[in-house]
């Protein structure tokens, strides 16, 4: 095709060997084959090289068109978010639904408004197969709830805190004698029992809720002590009890299957994604 199109620009065959770094014997061997291929003469002698036919004139109009679309293959895509109409599905745990997700579907909204956001709940047992079937784009959540195999960008931390219902006196500490857990991971036990064992308080476990959006109610009708990412503590009813150890600490991670990483509407929701989360300033606890 580049030997047809040089040869119309050129109309000579020692130019087109010249220009293509060939020899005159294998410009003249490829156009007899382009004549056997078109069933046409394509090009015949004039007095100062050769001239197209009519044929070979549309041919080198429609190839024109066909050349610049196939080197144009190889070029990165330039995604127009206001565009994008397609669905994106993410399978998060209920806390980066509940810290990172709101904000985010707002600022997809902007930007995106013929875009459709599904959010499910993330199901650890099944988030590889998910992933790679085309079930979800994309799983939010712990590092630990992730498989290693995914391709995976760190989007915030977080630590454990230890919470109770604001004090009206300084007895009222020592009557908190129930403790609310709110985390169902069975890799955290360990950690976490080691830490309620350093906590200064009087106190035996009564209840494991499994949502961290119950927590508040019944840390309100126990007047109980519970264990809470520090970045769900926005009521100011609540307050951060000292320990004498530090909080442990966890990762949210996004997590996608490889073939998606050079697609630029997911390389353009990741990059705001991170965005989002890192205007989330909030200083991680320590210890006392």
């Amino acid at each position: 095709m580049k030997l047809l199109l040089t040869l119309l620009e050129e109309r000579s065959i020692t130019r087109v060997a010249t220009k293509l770094s060939v020899s005159q014997q294998a410009v003249s061997e490829q156009l007899k084959k382009l004549r056997q291929a078109f069933d046409d003469k394509l090009f015949v002698r004039a007095k100062n090289g050769v001239v197209p036919t009519p044929f070979a004139d549309e041919l080198g109009t429609v190839l024109k068109t066909v050349i610049t679309q196939l080197e144009g293959v190889g070029e990165p895509a330039v995604f127009k978010p206001e565009l994008a109409e397609r669905s994106y599905v993410i399978a998060a745990s209920e806390y980066a639904q509940l810290v990172i997700l709101s904000d985010f579907a707002q600022a997809l909204h902007q930007h995106c408004p013929r875009m459709q956001l599904v959010i499910k709940s993330l199901c650890e047992d099944s988030i590889e197969s998910a992933l790679t079937q085309g079930q979800i784009d994309l799983a939010i959540g712990e590092d630990h709830q992730l498989p290693p195999i995914l391709a995976k960008r760190k989007l915030l931390s977080d630590a454990y805190v230890c919470v109770a219902r604001k004090r009206k006196d300084s007895a009222e500490v020592q009557r908190r004698q129930h403790l609310v857990l709110t985390r169902t991971q069975s890799h955290l036990d360990h950690m976490v029992s080691q830490w309620e064992n350093s906590l200064d308080l009087n106190h035996y476990t009564t209840l494991s809720v499994p949502s961290y959006a119950l927590a508040p109610t019944f840390i309100n009708a126990y007047n109980a002590v519970a264990l809470m990412p520090s970045r769900l503590l926005d009521n100011k009813e609540f307050e951060i009890l000292p320990t004498r150890q530090q909080p442990p600490y966890f990762d949210i991670v996004a997590a996608w299957h490889s073939r998606a990483t050079q697609d630029p509407l997911h390389r353009w929701l990741i990059d705001n994604l991170s965005e989002v989360c890192a205007n989330k300033r909030h200083p991680l606890p320590q210890s006392a």
